[in-house]
C-alpha cells in the first residue's frame, strides 16, 4: 500500500516512515515524562472532606484515589448512614475505618479488592467442621462469570472465581454464601450438604454508569459532555428488517429517516442528524473504520450488516463529538459496534424469522369505464373531440369486448401476492483470557411484490480478541459480504402500472401479452422473457489492530490499527424485446404485433474500489487526587481509488445468448473511469474531570484533503465542551431523593466539508468515441472521430478550500423519582460557511459552461430535541418501560447570492427545502367571475381561462401575473417536527413491545395523473363545484406550479410491534438448551396521515416533481421467529 501517495507536493508529503520515526519519538518522550508523575494506587493516601454524604458517595471518592476496586455484597447499601468524614493524607486502612464506625456495614480486603458486607451480629458458640465446597458462577445467559466474589457470611473468608467461573472456598454445614459481582445482582446461597453449586446472577444497570462508544473511543454515558445518542441491540433486533438503515426511524432525537422506497436491496433509508437539507449525510463508522463505498457515500454500508451482529449504534450529532473526525463528520457520525467474544465456554445463538410483505400505502387507479369518462372530459374541455362515444362507454361499461377494452387493475396485478423475507443467523462466541472470539454467519432472502425483485445476502463477520503477552494485545476483524439484488422492473413497473391505461388487455386470448397505446404492459416488464437486471457486489473488510500497554507505565497505552476494504461490484443488464399484441380480425391470427420487435441488448459493467485506512495512536489516562486526565494523540490517513468499466451493445444474436461479442459493434457505447483521492489528519483530544462532578474536553484534527489544490489542503478543526453534574454537589443533597441526577453540558465546535469532489480545481477531458450513442462526438469528414472534450461541468477554481460547520449546542440531562423519569434536552445552532456552490447569478446561460465552484455559501441549521424515558415497576413480576422523544429543526439559506435577484429568486432566508411558485386563491367558478376577475393571468385579457380554471394573487399589484408573483413554499421534502414513542410492557417470560413514529409540517406537491381514482374525484366539474383540484384539461394556466396542489405531509406510524415469550428454564435443561425465545412481530401495520389518496407520507419526488404515486411502496411486514442460545 502506497499510503497517501496522492499528496505529490513537496510541502505536503507525509511518507509512512517518516510518520513512523515521529511517532517513535513522540512515544519515547511521553513515557519519559510520564514515569515521574506514575505512582502505585496501593501507596496512594487519602484525602477528603465530606459532611452528610451518603456512604456510596465517599466509596466511590475512595475508589478514585486509592485505585481499589470495590464489592458491595449487602442490598441494603443504599440505606446506609450518612457519613460526615474529614481525613488528609491518611492510609487506606485508617479511612475505611473511620468511614465505617457506626454503619451496620464492614469491609475486608482481598488483594486489590475491597469487599463490604453486612456486620455480624454473633458468632456461633459451637462451630461446625469446615469443609470445601465447589461451585461455577454463571450470567442468565450461561456464560462463566470470572472475578465474582464469593463470601461466606459472618466470617471474613472468600473467594473470586477463575476464568472459567469456578471457585473453591471452606465453609461449615450451616453457612450462607453470598455471590457478587459488579453489574450483576447478589445472591444469597445456603450450603447444607451440597458439595457442587451452580449459581446464576442476573444483570442489573450499573452504578458506575454505560459505556458509550464514540470517536477513536469509549466514555461512561454520565461523563457525556457532548451530545451523543445510542441505540442497543435488543432494539435493534426488534424490527423486522434486512437493512440496518431503517432502525433509526424516530428512535433518536435529532435524526431524520425516510424510507422512501421498498425495493429489496435498494431500500436505503435517507438518514440525516440535525438537518433537513437532503444533501447532507453523516459519516458512517463501522468498528473504528470510516466507511467510504465505490460512491463515495459513507451512508450506503448500513445495508451489508448483518442487525444480529451489532452491539451497539452511536450517534454523534454536535460538532465538539465529532471534531476527531474532521471532514467528514459535519453532518453527524454514526458509529457501529459489532459484537466481540467473551469470556468463557463457547455460546451458540440461532436467530431465525419469516415475515411476509405486501405494499403498505398504495394509489388507486381509475376502473375502465371511469377512466374513458376522465378522458373524455380531458378531450372535451381541451376543445378536442371526446374519444369514446356513448355506444363505446356502454361497451367499456358492460364488458363486452374485453381484449378490446378491458378492465385491467394493473396496480393489484403487480402488488397482489405477498412476499417472503426471510433471515438467518448464526453466531458463537467465547474464549479464555488468551483468545476471546465472535463469529457469526447469516443469510437474507428478500422476495419482492413481482418476479424478478429480490436481494440475497451472504455475510460473515469475525472479531478475535488476542493477549498476545502482558504488555502487547492485537484485535482482528474479519469481515465478508455478497450480495445479489434482481431489479427486473424495479420502480419501473410500477410507474407503468400507475400510467398504463385500463383499457389495455393484460394478455390477449392466446396467451400473449396485450399492447397499451402509450406505455408498456407492466406485466411485460417484470416478464422472465423481458430479460434480467441483477447487481452483484462482494465487499471484503480486515482490521488489525495492535495496542501496547506497558506495565511500566501505569494508564498508557498506544495502538496501530490498519484497514483494508475491497468492493468489487458487477451489474449486467439483460433487455429483450418481448411481443405484445392487438386484436385484428383481418390478419389470419386475428392479432397483429403492435410492440416489443427487435433484438436483445445488453449491458455489463464493473466497479472496483480499494479503501485503506492507517491510523496510529496513543491514549493516556490518569487520576492524582480529586483529578482525571485522559489523552488522545492520533495520525490518521486513508486512501481510496476505484475503477468502473461498463460495455453496452445492441442486436445480440438472439434471445438467451447474453455474451458482449455475439452483439454488433455497431452503436457499441464503452466507457471507463478511475479516480483517487486521499485524506491525512493529525487528531488531539484532552479530557479532564475535576472530582467527578466537572469535566472538560478539548479536541481538534488538523485535517487534508486532494479535493483542493496544492496551498488550500490542510485545515484546522477544533472543539471543545464542559459539563457539570450538579446533582453530586453537597447543596444538592436536600434533593437528591427527588432529583437522583442532574448535569449541564455545553459544546462548540467547528468542523470541515471538502463534499466538492475531485477535479474541481483543474480542467479535465474525456474522449467522445462513440457518436451514435453519445451526443459529445464529433463528425470530421464523413465520420465520428475518437475527440478530446471538456468534461468540466464549471469553470476550474484553484482557491477553493474546506468549507465549515461551527456549531454550538447547550444540553441538560436528568434522572428524577429513583429513575421513573429520564429526560435530556438539547438547543444547537449550526452555522456553515465558506460553503462550495457554483453562483448561478453570475454568468448566462449562453456562456457555455458554468460559474466556478467558490467559498461563498452559507446555511444555518437550528433546532432542539427531547427525550423522555421510564423505568416502572407496576408489580412483583410486572416491568413498563417507556420511551419517547421529539426534534424540531429548520435549515434555511444565509448567502446564496441571490441577494440582488428578484424575491422569486433570492434564496437567502428561505428554506433549503423550498420551492416557487404561485399562491392560489381558489378556482373560478363561472364566466361572471372571471369577467370580473381584474388580474390578467394568461396575457389575452384572461379569454383563455374557463369556469374550473385556477385563479392566482397578483402580489405585486400590476394588474397581471407574471414571474414576479410567485411565492416560496417551505419544508418540500423532510417535515421540521419529527418524534417518536414507544413502550416494552413485560411480565415474566412475555413481552410485549411497540414504537410509533411521525412527522409534522412538510408538504408534498401532486402531480397531474388523470388514471388516478384521488385525483378524478377531487377535480372540478359541474356538480363537483368544491373540488380541490381544477378541472381536468391542457391548461397552461392550471400547469403553473403553484401551492393549489400542495398536501400537508403529517403521519403517525406503527413502526413495529412485537409480542415475545421466553421459554422456562425448567423445559430447556432437558434437552440442554440456554435460552429459547419465540416471537411474532410486525413493522408499518398502521399509518394514519393527511396524505390523501394512497399516497405513502414517506414517498419519493417530494418537491419539484410532484407525486403521482408511480413508486414502489413500503412494505407492510408480518411475521414470527426464534431466538435460540446453547
Amino acid at each position: 500500500m502506497n499510503f497517501y501517495a496522492l499528496f505529490k507536493r513537496r510541502q505536503f508529503a507525509c511518507g509512512a516512515n517518516k510518520i513512523l520515526r515521529i511517532m517513535k519519538l513522540t512515544i519515547v518522550i511521553l513515557v519519559t515524562s510520564l514515569l515521574h508523575v506514575s505512582a502505585a494506587g496501593f501507596a496512594q493516601r487519602i484525602s477528603m472532606n465530606k459532611n452528610k454524604a451518603s456512604l456510596l458517595e465517599v466509596i466511590r471518592e475512595i475508589r478514585k484515589q486509592s485505585g481499589y476496586d470495590f464489592v458491595i455484597t449487602s442490598p441494603q447499601i443504599r440505606a446506609a448512614r450518612p457519613v460526615s468524614i474529614t481525613v488528609q493524607n491518611k492510609t487506606l486502612k485508617e479511612t475505611l475505618d473511620e468511614c465505617f464506625a457506626g454503619q451496620p456495614f464492614t469491609y475486608a480486603v482481598e488483594g486489590n479488592i475491597i469487599v463490604i458486607m453486612n456486620r455480624p451480629t454473633n458468632v456461633a458458640a459451637n462451630p461446625q467442621p469446615p469443609v470445601v465446597i465447589k461451585g461455577r458462577v454463571k450470567d442468565s445467559k450461561g456464560n462463566p462469570l470470572p472475578g465474582a466474589s464469593v463470601m461466606v457470611l459472618g466470617t471474613r473468608r472468600a473467594a473470586m472465581t477463575n476464568a472459567e467461573g469456578y471457585f473453591s472456598i471452606v465453609v461449615t454445614e450451616k453457612s450462607v454464601l453470598r455471590i457478587s459481582m459488579i453489574g450483576f445482582e447478589s445472591v444469597d446461597v445456603p450450603v447444607s450438604d451440597q458439595k457442587e453449586l451452580d449459581i446464576t446472577l442476573k444483570e442489573m444497570n450499573l452504578e458506575l454508569g454505560e459505556l458509550v462508544v464514540v470517536g477513536y473511543g469509549l466514555v461512561k454515558k454520565e461523563n457525556l459532555t457532548t451530545s451523543v445518542a445510542t441505540i442497543t441491540s435488543e432494539q435493534i433486533t426488534q424490527m423486522p428488517t434486512t437493512n440496518l438503515s431503517q432502525v433509526f426511524a424516530g428512535r433518536i432525537p435529532g435524526m431524520l429517516a425516510r424510507t422512501s422506497s421498498g425495493v429489496p436491496g435498494a431500500d436505503d433509508a435517507t438518514l440525516l442528524v440535525r438537518t433537513s437539507n437532503g444533501s447532507q449525510p453523516p459519516l458512517l463508522v463501522i468498528d473504528g473504520v470510516p466507511r467510504i463505498n465505490a460512491f463515495g457515500n459513507g451512508q450506503y454500508g448500513l445495508g451489508d450488516i448483518d442487525p444480529n451482529e451489532v452491539e451497539s449504534i452511536s450517534v454523534l450529532k454536535d460538532n465538539a463529538a465529532g471534531a476527531v473526525y474532521g471532514s467528514r463528520a459535519a453532518n453527524g457520525v454514526i458509529i457501529v459496534t459489532t459484537k466481540r467474544g467473551k469470556l468463557g465456554k463457547p455460546q451458540f445463538n440461532y436467530i431465525s424469522n419469516l415475515t411476509w410483505s405486501r405494499a403498505g400505502k398504495m394509489v388507486k387507479n381509475t376502473d375502465a369505464y371511469t377512466y374513458a369518462l376522465t378522458q373524455n372530459e380531458f378531450y372535451t374541455n381541451s376543445g378536442l373531440t371526446a374519444p369514446y362515444s356513448a355506444a363505446v362507454l356502454d361497451t367499456i361499461q358492460r364488458q363486452l369486448a374485453p381484449y378490446k377494452y378491458a378492465n385491467t387493475d394493473w396496480i393489484g396485478l403487480l402488488t397482489g401476492k405477498p412476499a417472503l423475507v426471510q433471515n438467518h443467523s448464526l453466531n458463537i462466541n467465547g474464549g479464555v483470557e488468551s483468545v476471546k472470539y465472535f463469529i457469526s454467519g447469516s443469510y437474507a432472502d428478500q422476495q419482492g411484490m413481482y418476479p424478478g425483485n429480490s436481494l440475497q445476502r451472504y455475510t460473515l463477520q469475525s472479531n478475535f480478541d488476542v493477549n498476545l503477552s502482558k504488555q502487547f494485545k492485537a484485535q482482528v476483524n474479519l469481515g465478508y459480504r455478497t450480495s445479489k439484488q434482481n431489479i427486473r422492473g424495479g420502480s419501473t413497473a410500477m410507474n407503468q402500472a400507475v400510467n398504463t391505461s385500463p383499457l389495455t388487455p393484460a394478455y390477449m386470448p392466446n396467451g400473449t401479452f396485450g399492447a397499451g397505446t402509450t406505455t408498456a404492459n407492466p406485466l411485460v416488464t417484470i416478464s422472465e422473457q423481458s430479460g434480467y437486471q441483477y447487481i452483484k457486489d462482494n465487499f471484503l473488510t480486515l482490521v488489525g489492530k495492535l495496542t501496547w500497554e506497558p506495565t511500566f507505565l501505569k494508564g498508557f497505552s498506544a495502538y496501530a490499527n490498519i484497514a483494508s476494504e475491497k468492493l468489487f461490484l458487477r451489474g449486467k443488464s439483460y433487455q429483450v424485446p418481448v411481443p405484445q399484441f392487438r386484436l385484428d380480425p383481418s390478419s389470419p391470427t386475428g392479432y397483429f404485433q403492435a410492440a416489443g420487435a427487435g433484438k436483445p441488448t445488453l449491458n455489463d459493467n464493473t466497479n472496483d474500489a480499494n479503501n485503506y485506512t492507517l491510523d496510529m495512536g496513543m491514549n493516556y489516562k490518569y487520576r492524582f487526587g480529586k483529578h482525571g486526565i485522559e489523552a488522545l494523540a492520533l495520525y490518521t490517513q486513508s486512501e481510496n481509488s476505484s475503477n468502473t468499466n461498463s460495455d453496452t451493445r445492441l442486436n445480440l444474436v438472439a434471445p438467451g445468448l447474453d455474451i458482449l461479442n455475439l452483439g454488433s459493434t455497431i452503436g457499441e457505447t464503452t466507457s471507463g473511469t478511475r479516480g483517487q483521492m486521499a485524506r491525512a489528519g493529525y487528531v488531539g483530544r484532552l479530557n479532564y474531570d475535576f472530582d467527578n462532578r466537572i469535566f472538560f474536553e478539548a479536541s481538534f484534527r488538523f485535517d487534508g484533503s486532494t479535493f483542493f489544490a496544492p496551498g488550500n489542503r490542510w485545515g484546522f478543526f477544533p472543539g471543545a465542551s464542559a459539563g457539570w453534574i450538579i446533582s453530586r454537589e453537597n447543596f444538592f443533597a436536600g434533593v437528591n431523593d427527588v432529583v437522583n441526577s442532574l448535569k449541564l453540558r455545553a459544546s462548540v465546535g467547528l468542523t470541515g466539508d471538502d463534499s466538492v469532489g475531485a477535479n474541481s480545481y483543474y480542467y479535465t477531458y474525456r474522449i467522445a468515441n462513440t457518436g451514435v450513442q453519445n451526443a459529445s462526438g464529433y463528425i470530421f469528414g464523413t465520420a465520428y472521430t475518437p475527440t478530446f472534450v471538456l468534461a468540466n461541468g464549471s469553470l476550474p477554481n484553484e482557491n477553493i478550500t474546506w468549507a465549515k460547520n461551527r456549531q454550538e449546542n447547550i444540553g441538560i440531562d436528568a434522572v428524577l423519582w429513583d429513575r421513573k423519569l429520564g429526560l435530556t434536552f438539547d438547543i444547537y445552532r449550526k452555522n456553515r460557511y465558506d460553503m462550495l456552490r457554483t453562483s448561478d447569478a453570475v454568468l448566462p446561460g449562453t456562456f457555455g459552461i458554468n460559474a466556478p465552484i467558490q467559498n461563498f455559501a452559507k446555511m444555518r441549521d437550528r433546532g432542539f430535541e427531547l427525550e423522555l424515558t421510564s423505568e416502572q415497576q407496576l408489580a412483583a413480576d410486572w416491568k413498563l418501560s417507556l420511551n419517547a422523544n421529539f426534534t424540531y429543526v429548520r435549515s434555511e439559506w444565509v448567502e446564496m447570492g441571490t441577494r440582488l435577484l428578484p424575491d422569486y429568486l433570492r434564496q437567502e432566508g428561505r428554506s433549503t427545502n423550498a420551492l416557487v411558485g404561485y399562491h392560489s386563491l381558489g378556482i373560478f367558478q363561472n364566466a361572471a367571475e372571471i369577467t370580473a376577475w381584474p388580474v390578467d393571468q394568461d396575457g389575452l385579457k384572461n379569454s383563455s381561462i374557463k369556469p374550473g380554471d385556477l385563479k392566482f394573487a397578483d402580489r405585486n399589484g400590476d394588474g397581471k401575473l407574471t414571474v414576479d408573483d410567485q411565492i416560496w413554499m417551505d419544508n418540500m421534502g423532510f417535515p421540521p417536527i419529527n418524534f417518536g414513542f414507544g413502550f416494552n410492557l413485560k411480565h415474566k417470560g412475555v413481552m410485549l413491545s411497540a414504537f410509533f413514529n411521525g412527522a409534522m409540517g412538510g408538504y408534498i406537491r401532486y402531480g397531474a395523473n388523470t388514471n388516478w381514482q384521488y385525483i378524478y374525484d377531487n377535480s372540478w366539474r359541474p356538480g363537483n363545484e368544491g373540488a380541490k383540484y381544477p378541472r381536468l384539461a391542457s391548461s397552461t394556466n392550471n400547469s403553473r406550479v403553484s401551492d393549489a396542489t400542495l398536501i400537508k405531509d403529517d403521519f403517525l406510524r406503527l413502526r413495529d410491534v412485537r409480542l415475545s415469550y421466553e421459554l422456562p428454564k425448567k423445559w430447556l435443561d432437558a434437552v440442554k438448551l440456554k435460552q429459547v425465545r419465540l416471537y411474532a412481530q410486525a413493522s408499518n401495520l398502521f399509518t394514519w396521515t393527511s396524505v390523501l389518496g394512497g399516497i405513502d407520507p414517506e414517498t419519493p419526488n417530494l418537491g419539484t416533481g410532484g407525486a403521482s404515486g408511480g413508486f414502489y411502496p413500503n412494505q407492510k411486514n408480518i411475521g414470527f421467529g426464534v431466538n435460540v442460545n446453547f
